[in-house]
């Protein structure tokens, strides 16, 4: 990559329902536009089903091999990739690549070592945060909060969650989940089971 040129990184969104992946190249600069009106420009987007039935070890191994196909990719089309970015399901420690919690809609999810199933197949750079948080940080970054000091953002997908981005860093609190608003206790969901 030359002094100066717009990093581009290989992007993972793990959720419930898919797996979604592409090619994100951010702005060079507060200013520059990669993409229109400044935002990160997405190109060789792909996803696979999460297939979350066939449990946490499974769709760990299916999302390597899903990064090897797209640094494959890569690769042959000439793109400088800078790091792998991984937006998660669950609530993932972003220091050491565990997933340290997961709802029953991804069973076998908890406990899942990503960072180092990454590091057999890439010398690259990973980072990992919740896929809701993902969200929120885009928001406030480049959507509808971008400008503002507080962001709450709520997702609602496979399962309903949330975050907070505070003068553009994410905040998660004292247990790292701070913003999920799909875990809040309330009078109207008395009887429902939570998964």
């Amino acid at each position: 990559m030359s002094a100066g040129a717009a990093p581009t990184y290989l992007a993972f969104d793990i959720g419930g329902t898919k797996v979604a992946s592409g090619f994100v190249t951010l702005p060079a600069s507060a200013n520059a536009n990669a993409g229109a009106n400044g935002r990160p420009e997405v190109t060789a987007r792909c996803e696979i089903p999460t297939e979350a039935a066939r449990g946490g070890e499974d769709l760990k191994n299916r999302i390597v091999a899903f990064a090897v196909r797209q640094l494959e990719r890569a690769e042959a089309e000439g793109v400088a990739i800078a790091g792998v970015g991984i937006a998660a399901a669950g609530v993932p420690d972003s220091e050491t690549g565990e997933i340290v919690s997961a709802t029953d809609i991804l069973p076998g999810w908890r406990g899942q070592r990503i960072y180092d199933a990454f590091a057999a197949v890439t010398d690259l750079p990973v980072h990992m945060i919740g896929d809701v948080g993902a969200h929120g940080l885009g928001e406030a970054t480049y959507g509808a909060g971008r400008g503002r000091g507080v962001v709450l953002s709520i997702g609602v997908g496979t399962g309903i969650g949330g975050a907070i981005v505070v003068d553009g860093a994410l905040f998660t609190g004292a247990h790292g989940v701070a913003g999920h608003a799909g875990h809040v206790p309330s009078a109207l969901g008395r009887g429902f089971l939570c998964s």
